[in-house]
């Protein structure tokens, strides 16, 4: 079966101390959006992936980072040629610059994000949907959630709020004195750029070999036994998308990517209370 995916990395500000706005899960609500107008769903039309998925992770203790992970067809493994955008730009990738114009299409959105207005409504919908999801919580397995707890109580947060700081958002809204939440989270956005990150692109050998130089040098990792080899995005390709990154006159929720539309249900309850099914198993 063949696999072909891209990760595009970012270091982020460790988040533990960030627990009541959560910024890097903000942010992920967008990038990881799956509704019309959003990022995979435009990514989707080109026929270049199947799945997308984003989100902080904590590396170790008080290192993060921010992750986009794209699960790519065969065509969005090899595209190359020439990229045509509705903003009327044009980037020209040779032969050795394949699965660029994913890269490209990612950077662009998160410029989108950053010259967006990002009203409270957004941090408001989430807080309420994460009340709702720890409100609702099943019970997991007793070690498991030792685990948890004893992994989280090293947070930077009231003990009383030991378990629920993790799982809950805060609300923040235009009339904060201090205008933290928001400030937070456009501190995150500045700092997810293309000079700041690095990307992954994952295959089998023989699927590298059909976009890779014939003189590539691979090396291989000592513990598992991993091909793999490092290389510059190029120059050229980073001031080109640096250039391309300031569309000031477009934004998410007017234009190109419209952003998440305010969700129908309120939140107060779980939605599986309205109707409940009964199914009965049995032999025979």
């Amino acid at each position: 079966m063949a696999f072909h995916a891209i990760e595009i990395y970012f270091p982020l500000d460790f988040q533990p101390p960030r627990w009541r706005y959560k910024p890097g899960s903000f942010i992920a609500h967008f990038v990881g959006h799956e509704g019309p107008g959003s990022l995979l769903s435009y990514l989707k039309s080109k026929g270049w992936v199947t799945a997308l998925h984003s989100g902080p992770q904590l590396l170790a203790r008080g290192i993060s980072m921010f992750k986009v992970t794209i699960y790519l067809t065969q065509e969005g493994f090899s595209k190359y040629f020439h990229f045509y955008g509705k903003f009327g730009f044009m980037l020209t990738l040779s032969r050795s610059e394949n699965n660029r114009l994913i890269m490209v299409a990612v950077f662009k959105y998160l410029s989108l994000l950053r010259s967006s207005e990002l009203p409270a409504w957004y941090q408001r919908e989430m807080s309420l949907m994460s009340q709702t999801r720890f409100r609702f919580k099943e019970k997991t397995k007793p070690e498991s959630y030792a685990v948890w707890v004893s992994t989280h109580m090293e947070w930077p947060v009231p003990r009383d709020l030991i378990l629920a700081a993790p799982q809950l958002v805060w609300e923040w809204d235009e009339t904060d004195p201090d205008g933290s939440g928001l400030e937070e989270i456009r501190r995150v956005l500045d700092s997810l750029t293309i000079d700041k990150g690095r990307a992954v692109l994952m295959a089998k050998p023989e699927e590298h070999d059909k976009i890779s130089a014939s003189d590539a040098v691979w090396e291989k990792e000592p513990i598992y036994g991993t091909c793999y080899r490092v290389e510059e995005l190029g120059k050229d390709f980073v001031e080109q998308v640096k250039r391309l990154s300031y569309v000031r006159y477009y934004t998410v929720d007017r234009g190109w990517l419209p952003a998440p539309r305010p969700q129908r249900h309120s939140g107060t309850e779980a939605p599986w209370t309205e109707r409940i099914h009964t199914y009965q198993f049995g032999c025979g």
